[in-house]
C-alpha cells in the first residue's frame, strides 16, 4: 500500500496504524468487563478464534487447550470476534470457573477495539481482529497457516510475534480458502497449544 502511494510522498513512520476509541465505547466495555469480573485482579488475554476462511482457523480443541493453560496460569480470557464467530467463541470460552467469557457479537468495531486495548495480548489468526489489536497498541501473537508475510498482511507493529511452520506447501493462498488443498491442514494443526502459550507468556511479560 505504501508503494502505491509513493508518488504522493507518503512514507511509513514505522508505527502501527492508529484506531481511535470513543469514550462511549470505552465506558461500555469497561462496564461489561467489570460485570464479568475479568481483568481486574488478573491480567486479561484476548483470543480471536474466528476467521472468514476455514484454512486460517486454528482447531477449536487447540484454542480450548490454550485457554485452559492461560487461565491455570492466573490470567483471564476474553474471546473476541463478530456475530459470525459467536458459536465458536462460546465453545472456546465455556467453563473455567468464569475466568473466560465470550464478547463475540456483543460489540461493534469501536467497543471491540476498546476490549482489545484492555488486554495484555491478543492471540489471533490472520484476521481483522489481529489488525485492530495492533492499532490499539495491544501485543499480538499471530498464527499464520496458508498465508505468509510476503503477501503483505502481517500484523503491522513491532509488538507482534508470528508463529508459523516452515512447510513446503506454504503458502497455498493469499487469502485462505474453504479447505486445505492437500487435505491435511498441517500448517495450523501442527502449531501446538504449548508453543502458542509460551508466546503469550513472552507477550504478557
Amino acid at each position: 500500500y505504501f508503494a502505491a502511494a509513493r508518488s504522493l510522498e507518503v512514507r511509513p513512520d514505522g508505527e502501527p496504524p492508529e484506531f481511535f476509541l470513543g469514550e462511549t465505547a470505552v465506558r461500555e466495555t469497561t462496564a461489561w468487563l467489570e460485570a464479568a469480573g475479568l481483568g481486574a485482579a488478573r491480567p486479561l488475554v484476548a483470543v480471536a478464534p474466528g476467521a472468514a476462511h476455514a484454512t486460517k482457523r486454528w482447531p477449536v480443541e487447540h484454542w480450548r487447550l490454550l485457554v485452559d493453560r492461560i487461565v491455570a496460569a492466573g490470567m483471564d480470557v476474553v474471546v473476541a470476534g463478530g456475530a459470525a464467530d459467536a458459536d465458536i467463541a462460546d465453545t472456546v470460552a465455556a467453563g473455567r470457573g468464569g475466568r473466560s467469557r465470550s464478547a463475540a457479537g456483543l460489540f461493534g468495531l469501536q467497543a471491540t477495539g476498546a476490549v482489545l486495548r484492555r488486554a495484555k495480548a491478543l492471540v489471533s489468526g490472520d484476521t481483522g481482529v489481529m489488525h485492530m489489536a495492533a492499532s490499539v497498541g495491544t501485543p499480538v501473537v499471530a498464527l499464520f497457516g496458508p498465508t505468509v508475510e510476503a503477501f503483505g498482511f502481517f500484523p503491522y507493529t513491532r509488538r507482534a510475534e508470528v508463529l508459523q511452520l516452515d512447510l513446503a506447501c506454504r503458502p497455498c493462498s493469499s487469502q485462505g480458502g474453504p479447505a486445505c488443498p492437500l487435505g491435511h491442514h498441517h500448517c495450523m494443526l501442527h502449531l501446538t497449544p504449548d508453543s502458542v502459550y509460551q508466546a503469550v507468556c513472552r507477550s504478557v511479560a
